[in-house]
């Protein structure tokens, strides 16, 4: 299931989202990064959970008039069973709600399965921003 991510969410979940972050490519993210207050990053972040078990968290915030996602992890066992899409689809769905034009992402140039995934479900490479492809999906 896919619950909205709020700031006393984020607080009570900080250690099964920081262990989901081990699993990612490049810089690990700290307490403060989950934290930090960003425009609208409460209404359009969200967080999986399979039985009583997060397996995935999607954080997101309003940039210009898009949503984007400063980080999305989905737990390794959990990966390839959906997850990700579901998240996904669910800030689609809060985007359009307020009226955002599309979503933006960041991907490191070497995370070739990521660029895959968000390319099948979308996205389109825009340009190249240092070591990673800024991807945007309008609506």
């Amino acid at each position: 299931m896919i619950f909205s991510l709020t700031l006393h969410d984020a607080s009570i979940f900080i250690n099964d989202l920081l262990k989901i972050d081990q699993g990612t490519i490049g810089e690990k993210w700290a307490a403060e990064n989950f934290l930090f207050p960003m425009e609208m990053k409460w209404e359009l972040s969200h967080r999986a959970e399979t039985g009583k078990k997060s397996t995935g968290f999607l954080i997101a915030s309003k940039k210009e008039n898009m949503a984007h996602i400063h980080r999305v992890a989905v737990d390794r066992e959990f990966q390839g069973k959906g997850v990700g899409k579901e998240m996904i689809d669910e800030l689609e769905q809060k985007a359009k709600k307020f009226l955002l034009d599309g979503i933006t992402l960041k991907v490191a140039t070497e995370n070739k399965n990521a660029i895959d995934f968000y390319t099948h479900i979308g996205f389109k490479l825009q340009n190249l921003e240092g070591h990673n492809f800024l991807m945007m999906k309008n609506f």
